[in-house]
């Protein structure tokens, strides 16, 4: 296949188009007053009908010289107050979020409107009470300090709130109690609370278990189904909007289908009464077990999961129906499409939060398969210039070989 150019080769170029969007369109009131500065929203300036319309233009000037897209981005059910999850940085005396264009700074938060009024009363207590208790935060320049993310996850749905404090190792004894203290007075305010000890230099909120109080998970729903969420497994940001997507993936699987990147297992699920037998794949053993558990708290029997890597299982000589697609923001590797097109399922379908490199992935799909429907598109981040999109494709039909002597 030809190399073309990619109109959208970075974050940064997606960014420069949504800038230039930006102008065009009328600005309005902010809802917060870090608008501008913080870096966790980007079009609250802009009305929410707006951002769709902006998001549509994007979608269309990545997609539509190569596959056909509908004519609308899909509305979260709330533009604010949305998200499952939100990672605080704590350094420099601060606790809230990186400054827009600037990842060493942190801008210290009175207010945000990603996360519900509920959690975010629960942040404004424990900025407090670290102040009060004398927690110390940790300086992710120089590599020194305690603690270095409050967690909120949020299940929408059940109401049910985790807190979570990552940090380096205690400095003190002192400090390591009033850790302790501080999550003792949290968990009158939340179903669940963790201590999760993170000592690389690598800057995120995962770690390793130290101490749990309350509940070990939260539970959220989507439509009739219940799953178990634990620190350490991902989730979808927006919940509020997510069984729209899961209800459109249901509508093209049947027989014996694989779920690639199934996380705990709620694609799998979801779909499973639609099913002769779902397999899900994903390399987070922790993430596998959590699935597991919510098959089995769901009662569904007729899903299997494994731990593995994805292009290491799709080695296997398998066959499958259909096989969904739903990979982390870089996509697909050549190798991992390669696998995918010799177990040559008769469909496939791929949800991704990233078009630009799903894009990149249907072009080396196409000599195979071929749309079967317009691309989706779903607003999970609203206040974002990110969007969701679903893709479902089908085998295009086998060419006729040649003819050999002898048949018939």
């Amino acid at each position: 296949m030809s190399r073309e150019k990619s109109k959208f080769p970075s974050t940064r170029s997606v960014r420069r188009f949504f800038d230039g969007l930006k102008g065009e369109y009328p600005k309005v009131d902010p809802v917060c007053s870090h608008f501008g500065r913080c870096g966790g929203c980007y079009m609250q300036d802009i009305s929410y009908e707006d951002q769709l319309r902006m998001k549509l233009l994007f979608l269309k000037e990545l997609f539509e010289d190569r596959f056909e897209l509908e004519g609308i981005v899909i509305p979260s059910p709330q533009s604010l107050y949305y998200r499952h999850r939100m990672d605080f940085v704590c350094a420099f005396g601060r606790i809230g979020l990186r400054r827009r264009g600037n990842y060493a700074e942190v801008v210290d938060l009175s207010e945000c409107h990603l996360i519900s009024r509920r959690a975010f009363d629960l942040l404004r207590f424990v900025k407090v009470r670290v102040k009060e208790l004398g927690i110390k935060d940790y300086d992710f320049l120089e590599h020194q300090g305690f603690l270095r993310y409050v967690v909120l996850r949020e299940a929408k749905f059940t109401d049910e709130l985790m807190a979570i404090f990552t940090s380096a190792s205690p400095p003190d004894v002192r400090q390591r109690e009033n850790l302790i203290q501080l999550m003792k007075e949290t968990e009158g305010r939340s179903e669940s609370v963790y201590w999760l000890k993170h000592e690389g230099l690598s800057d995120h909120s995962y770690g390793d278990p130290i101490l749990n109080l309350g509940t070990s998970h939260i539970i959220e729903k989507v439509g009739p189904y219940r799953f178990t969420i634990k620190p350490d497994v991902f989730y979808q940001s927006n919940p509020l909007l997510i069984w729209k997507a899961y209800e459109d993936i249901k509508e093209w699987v049947y027989g014996k289908v694989l779920d690639l990147y199934c996380g705990i297992g709620t694609i799998s699920i979801y779909i499973s009464d639609a099913c002769d037998h779902v397999t899900g794949v994903e390399i987070s053993s922790s993430s596998v077990r959590t699935a597991e558990e919510n098959a089995a708290l769901n009662g569904v029997e007729n899903v299997r999961f494994h731990a593995s890597d994805v292009g290491e299982y799709l080695k296997r000589n398998v066959k499958f129906d259909v096989i969904i697609i739903d990979p982390p923001r870089p996509g697909l590797s050549r190798k991992i499409i390669k696998r995918i097109k010799r177990i040559g399922p008769d469909r496939i379908v791929y949800m991704s939060c990233n078009p630009v490199t799903q894009f990149e992935d249907l072009k080396r799909l196409c000599d195979e398969y071929e749309l079967e429907r317009p691309i989706r598109a779903y607003d999970m981040f609203p206040q974002t210039y990110h969007v969701e999109t679903l893709a479902v494709l089908k085998r295009r039909p086998r060419r006729k070989g040649r003819r050999r002597v002898g048949d018939g």
